[in-house]
């Protein structure tokens, strides 16, 4: 779950001119290193005030690392549930994001973590870790793929590319996404657009 993928604009710097060469090599990076993650969250919402309600991640093979409901300090609005298939029922004998703290700081443990629209989950991790007067993950480096799509891909917008979603990117790529705005599903998914992306 995400904000508005054209939205971003004020957050991203403008592009190079050799930015489809650079997402590659970025991609190529990623996949030479040994200990990224990709790490995808579903929320009660986009705001300030919203918490994770799933969050996933998977090491670069694909393993599943993490992949657990949360238990949020606020209720799922209906329309949310309709969007991801998580409602209050599912998420009532979830752990709550307390209680997987420990174990996040042993996944996290420093290593570069890629996530499609970083930062809207870098703030929704924040926001969570705030509601428990949490400390910082200790993650080296939240890369963006969504970021790095908008060049490969390449269709301008102003002095920038246009933001596309996961979904698009997954239908423009032919990659295979069975159940969207699902975080395990969707670490998956990202995770294979990171290896198109490498394919040049």
């Amino acid at each position: 779950m995400a904000n508005d993928p054209n939205a971003l604009d004020a957050w991203f710097p403008p592009p190079p001119p050799n930015a489809r060469a650079l997402a590659v090599q970025w991609a190529q990076r990623l996949l030479a290193s040994a200990d990224f993650l990709v790490l995808d969250t579903e929320t009660t919402g986009l705001g300030a005030r919203d918490e994770i309600v799933q969050i996933a991640v998977v090491n670069k093979n694909g393993q599943t690392v993490l992949d657990s409901l949360v238990r949020p300090t606020i209720p799922i609005p209906y329309f949310v549930s309709t969007i991801h298939g998580i409602t209050n029922a599912h998420v009532q004998d979830a752990p709550s994001f307390a209680d997987l703290y420990p174990q996040l700081l042993q996944v996290f443990d420093g290593r570069p973590v890629v996530v499609f629209n970083a930062p809207f989950d870098r703030r929704m991790i924040q926001q969570s870790l705030a509601k428990h007067a949490l400390p910082a993950l200790d993650a080296r480096a939240f890369e963006c793929a969504m970021l790095a799509y908008s060049r490969y891909h390449g269709e301008r917008r102003g002095r920038s590319y246009k933001r596309k979603s996961l979904k698009f990117a997954c239908e423009h790529e032919g990659i295979h996404n069975n159940r969207a705005h699902w975080a395990l599903n969707d670490c998956l998914v990202t995770l294979a657009l990171v290896y198109v992306m490498a394919g040049g």
